[in-house]
């Protein structure tokens, strides 16, 4: 029963990280179509809709069939590996969990259109979402936890 539960949570965080990231995609849509930025608080954070075709920082664009496999790759590794990511620590737990919500979310919106659509924009930094961020704290969860805690958190 325990380790029903755990799947449970496991899929109900990567659903309310997919359902974040696309609510909010979708507001900015909604209000940023027409204006392209607004200051959200002048002179450091702007809401700034791009429709990135590429990857990280744009870096390969028009890859879609590469982004694709690697997100179906990630479903794979997580599906087979879903026992031992669901007993693992609360730290690989729920890295891998935010690490699959945000791939789904920027995979959402690859399907939807043809982009990702990121909007944090620091204008010292590339502009990105809130898929992004989970897929970074996730990916930064594990790395702490691999490089200090190896033994004990898996």
């Amino acid at each position: 029963m325990k380790t029903l539960r755990k799947n449970f949570l496991f899929w109900m965080v990567i659903w309310l990280v997919l359902f974040i990231d696309q609510l909010t995609k979708t507001l900015v849509i909604q209000s940023l179509e027409q204006k392209g930025s607004v200051s959200i608080f002048d002179p450091f954070l702007f809401f700034t809709l791009v429709k990135n075709k590429g990857a990280a920082f744009g870096m390969l664009p028009n890859q879609q069939w590469l982004f694709l496999l690697t997100f179906f790759l990630l479903l794979v590794g997580v599906w087979v590996y879903r026992k031992t990511i669901i007993h693992s620590s609360k730290i690989v737990f729920y890295g891998y969990a935010f690490i699959v919500g945000g791939a789904m979310g920027n995979f959402m919106d690859r399907l939807r259109y043809g982009a990702v659509i990121d909007f944090i924009d620091f204008r010292v930094w590339p502009v990105f979402n809130v898929a992004d961020s989970f897929i970074c704290v996730g990916v930064g969860m594990l790395t702490v936890c691999f490089l200090f805690y190896s033994k004990k958190a898996s």
